[in-house]
């Protein structure tokens, strides 16, 4: 990244976050990016019952992030690759090495209750 796309980016969330999201210019002047329907949609897919003053201010919500989101897209040009994360990340894993597995009786000792050498543990479902 080069230094000047990180100035324009730095000063661009500081832009966005000194301003609360109520006075974006323009803000009820542009058309929506997400709709009333779209946000019902979701907590329809979410089994989620919105009210109306909840589906209102998850638009908004929502509507700041895709804000944002387009924010970061204008600023980054054809010279930036994308990423998923801004700080490369390396899994650091164990060799994956065969070792003889804990005889069931000693992984079963751990546990408060047991009975034909399994744990046994409460019913949480009714009979349905």
């Amino acid at each position: 990244m080069t230094e000047e796309l990180r100035k324009r980016l730095l000063e661009g969330f500081r832009d966005h976050l000194r301003t609360p999201y109520v006075m974006f210019a323009n803000y009820h002047e542009a058309m929506p990016t997400f709709t009333k329907e779209q946000i019902d949609h979701l907590g329809d897919l979410a089994r989620i019952a919105l009210s109306d003053d909840e589906t209102e201010r998850l638009q908004k919500d929502l509507n700041v992030i895709a804000e944002s989101i387009q924010k970061v897209q204008e600023v980054a040009g054809e010279d930036v690759p994308p990423t998923a994360n801004p700080v490369p990340l390396e899994a650091h894993l164990r060799e994956d090495v065969a070792v003889t597995p804990l005889p069931q009786a000693e992984a079963l000792a751990g546990g408060p209750k047991t009975e034909a050498g399994m744990f046994v543990a409460p019913q949480i479902l009714g009979g349905e």
